[in-house]
């Protein structure tokens, strides 16, 4: 299974790298690089005069300097600095760097946020699931009650005057899968363009920083995969430039256990995969890091309570789809082109 999510991955990079750099004049110099990263595909692609392979060395030092450090499912990675938080739960607070503490802190913050929706004290359920091993699988009644009285984000204790963190509870663990990857691009967008990029794309396993428009002046064109997963499908192209696009979909990690599909986005109410009726939920704005956890929550709340969390923050849009309607905050309205005909389009309004 795990070997199965990062092959789709990949795949999905290269298509979304076809879509967005297709159209730009191929008289203009353009380098781009994917490698396996935070346990996805990470493909930077920069199209400028004297665009070069050097250009990308210092991003992904940054992303892989993030991987280090907050790494969770990766074997090759078995001492960092999450993983320590999590071994020394119920017994000792642990000092992390400020990469990793300010990583937790915005993930406490967007789970009070979104009242729960978006919640790192998810591992010990993704784990109880089996998700990110070989073989998932939908665990015992008795197991899951016991294991969702460990996940609440409150319980969180943080430490700002000496970068500590510390777990009550010694079964207690956290996961910031749902954020850092964000966080990881927008340090990675940061680098580039202290290194002088003006146009670029990063696509950090779905997770998408635009820099600048094409090198022609026109926007980036960002597809929006089609809610079923079918690859080249989408259910819209977005026009972008200088923003962050990221979308949570049930899509790409799930297993199939007696006939029914079991996804890896948990509402940790009740520790089942979410079924608010959100199937897709893309979320716009200036920070990586914050549209990935929001994208998250988004499609745990439901359409309505996720609209008016986004329309509630300045400089947020988002698309959220259902099974055959796209509901968008009329920020996104103008520049989103639905290519799904059997699904009507409605802006929602304050």
């Amino acid at each position: 299974m795990k070997t199965r999510f990062r092959v789709a991955a990949f795949v999905a990079a290269a298509l979304l790298a076809l879509l967005t750099v297709s159209c730009v004049p191929r008289t203009i110099p353009r380098v781009s690089q994917t490698e396996l990263l935070l346990g996805t595909a990470v493909t930077i692609t920069v199209q400028q005069a004297g665009a070069s392979r050097d250009m990308l060395g210092g991003a992904f030092a940054r992303t892989k300097d993030i991987q280090n450090r907050m790494s969770i499912n990766d074997a090759a990675y078995d001492d960092t600095e999450v993983l320590r938080v999590n071994a020394a739960a119920g017994e000792s607070r642990v000092r992390v760097s400020p990469d990793t503490f300010r990583v937790i802190a915005e993930g406490v913050r967007f789970g009070e946020l979104s009242d729960g929706a978006f919640d790192l004290t998810v591992e010990p359920l993704i784990r109880l699931w089996g998700f990110g091993r070989d073989e998932p699988r939908v665990p015992d009644p008795d197991a899951l009650a016991q294991v969702l009285r460990l996940v609440d984000f409150r319980r969180i204790e943080l430490f700002g005057d000496t970068f500590e963190v510390f777990l009550p509870d010694q079964s207690m663990g956290i996961d910031v899968g749902g954020i850092a990857k964000g966080f990881a691009a927008d340090e990675a967008a940061a680098v580039l363009r202290s290194d002088g990029v003006r146009h670029a794309i990063l696509d950090f396993g779905g997770d998408i920083v635009t820099i600048g428009p094409r090198p022609d002046g026109a926007p980036w064109r960002i597809g929006i995969q089609y809610p079923t997963g079918e690859r080249g499908r989408y259910l819209g192209i977005l026009q972008s430039r200088d923003e962050s696009v990221v979308t949570s979909g049930a899509y790409e990690r799930f297993f199939v256990q007696d006939g029914v599909r079991y996804h890896h986005i948990f509402d940790t109410r009740t520790g089942m995969p979410s079924d608010s009726g959100v199937v897709s939920a893309t979320v716009i704005g200036e920070s990586a890091m914050k549209t990935d956890a929001l994208s998250t929550a988004a499609f745990v709340m439901g359409v309505e309570a996720a609209l008016a969390m986004v329309r509630d923050l300045p400089g947020y849009d988002a698309i959220i789809a259902t099974a055959d309607t796209i509901y968008m905050t009329p920020g996104v309205s103008k520049r989103f082109e639905s290519r799904a005909d059997d699904y009507r389009v409605v802006v929602v309004e304050r």
